[in-house]
């Protein structure tokens, strides 16, 4: 089977704060289609307790400490009923960042990199990704920056214009193998970053695990 396609996506959008936060998805997912939701929590202790009443699971073993913020990353399958927001449950009341991802069949999460510290106008991440799997790069500014050509060829990048919050996605990485994920901000400062692979829930390529770049800083 194919990795599914990303027909649907919403940009990072604060949703508040509290411990019961609302995502408008700003699209409706189709019946059968998968939605991942990226979080930045606000508190590095916070946590998600459910979303949508346990409609979503957790992406891989769970969170990530990535610039101050508590990362966390959750999938719905099959999705029915139409829906156009998640409803996200926290454990500590703080405020929460979440961008969304719609994909036309279900997926599964493989692994989750390590976080990657750095100074410059480029933020990567290096990955070992499967054949055909699909792999999403999330990173934190410290200032908003607009963002532009993003690697390797084939990725694009989730939202135009000025921004702290952004990813670099493909849905099909192809051959896969050793890939540096990333792009070119429009100035330097520090940014923290982090990278999924997913594959089809039903198949496709063979699933192997995301080799970290580790700890790295550019100074």
């Amino acid at each position: 089977a194919l990795m599914p396609n990303i027909v649907n996506t919403s940009n990072w959008e604060d949703v508040g704060f509290n411990t019961n936060l609302t995502k408008p998805y700003g699209f409706t997912p189709g019946t059968g289609s998968s939605v991942l939701l990226c979080l930045a929590l606000g508190d590095t202790a916070a946590r998600v307790t459910s979303i949508d009443a346990g409609g979503y699971t957790r992406y891989g073993s769970g969170a990530l400490a990535v610039g101050g913020y508590q990362m966390e990353f959750w999938i719905r399958n099959n999705v029915t009923g139409s829906p156009t927001t998640a409803a996200i449950i926290l454990d500590t009341s703080t405020f929460a960042l979440v961008a969304a991802f719609n994909f036309d069949d279900d997926i599964t999460g493989d692994e989750i990199t390590s976080v990657n510290v750095a100074n410059s106008s480029t933020p990567t991440v290096d990955i070992t990704a499967a054949s055909g799997s699909a792999v999403i790069m999330s990173f934190v500014s410290a200032f908003a920056r607009t963002s532009s050509s993003p690697i390797p060829s084939g990725f694009a990048l989730l939202a135009a214009g000025s921004q702290n919050h952004n990813s670099v996605y493909d849905a099909d990485v192809g051959a896969g193998g050793s890939l540096t994920v990333g792009c070119t901000m429009d100035g330097s400062n520090s940014w923290d970053a982090v990278a999924l692979e997913l594959t089809g829930a039903g198949g496709g390529g063979t699933s192997i695990p995301v080799v970290s770049a580790g700890l790295r800083q550019l100074m």
